[in-house]
């Protein structure tokens, strides 16, 4: 919810400099698969792994020095599945941004009502729907997500149902795990859709847009905040996967991995079901 709000508010409420390109940014980590950057945050965070063994190569620490160990555990898997997760909130809390009147704010103003003031009962009751039905899908998500939890060693019921689905073949014992699992999820849908539906628009004859506020001086702090969100979500896979691409293995390796063929026809039906879901969801 902070990252997502912070975001919208940023990008769409002030003189943010190169905004059209953070709203491209700020949707981008959905294209990353979150267990990508489990793979990647842990091949360099770990214990003994890239970062740790980089600073003891440089002779700046030891072994052990710098506790590694706390990415795993709720800690590390909550800020990466966070990174992952946020535009679930920013998307809605934007357009919500977009089609405000700038009305209210001057009806506020004339009151005679300071800046929080304004935002506290002008602003925040205009986003908060959007940005707790925002929150509840990426609860949702957290719930049933796998990946990333199952990489940092964090026991939840997603890995438990798999475990005893897998490790002990343990049908009654999966279903049972499931069972308040499922419960939850009822409980945060019903929350989400009590949520949207006192959601409202602040649209009428005399609708004009809402003024954008000056950065001034805060402006190198908000590119800071925005950059690393997207440094962790976007920036650090990329570059891990790059760094793993020409370290090793090399390109005759990866061609007697995986042949260049099967890469190809796994790109493909990767693409046409995404296209198949997409086209079924919009219609």
């Amino acid at each position: 919810g902070v990252i997502g709000v912070t975001q919208a508010l940023l990008i769409e409420r002030t003189t943010l400099i190169g905004a059209p390109l953070w709203r491209i940014l700020a949707v981008l980590p959905l294209a990353v698969p979150p267990y990508v950057l489990g793979i990647c945050t842990l091949a360099l965070f770990r214990p003994r792994g890239i970062v740790e063994r980089m600073l003891v190569t440089a002779q700046w620490v030891e072994y052990g020095d710098i506790p590694f160990d706390a990415i795993f555990g709720v800690g590390g898997s909550a800020v990466l599945l966070a990174f992952c997760l946020s535009p679930y909130v920013y998307l809605p809390v934007a357009a919500v941004l977009r089609q405000g009147s700038q009305h209210f704010h001057e009806l506020a103003q004339l009151s005679g009502a300071g800046w929080f003031h304004r935002f506290r009962h002008v602003v925040l009751p205009v986003l908060a729907p959007a940005a707790g039905g925002g929150m509840l899908l990426v609860m949702l998500y957290a719930l049933a997500d796998f990946g990333v939890p199952a990489l940092l060693r964090l026991p939840t019921f997603s890995t438990a149902i798999y475990g005893r689905f897998a490790g002990q073949v343990d049908r009654a014992g999966a279903a049972l795990l499931s069972v308040p699992l499922i419960i939850c999820t009822i409980g945060l849908i019903w929350l989400e859709e009590r949520l949207v539906g006192r959601s409202s628009a602040q649209i009428n004859r005399s609708w004009r847009p809402l003024r954008l506020r000056r950065l001034g001086g805060w402006q190198g702090l908000a590119q800071l905040c925005l950059g690393l969100v997207s440094g962790g979500a976007l920036v650090l896979p990329i570059a891990t996967l790059v760094y793993w691409t020409i370290v090793t293995p090399s390109a005759s390796e990866l061609a007697s991995i995986t042949p260049l063929g099967q890469l190809f026809v796994i790109g493909t039906r990767t693409i046409g079901y995404v296209m198949v879901i997409a086209s079924i969801t919009t219609l």
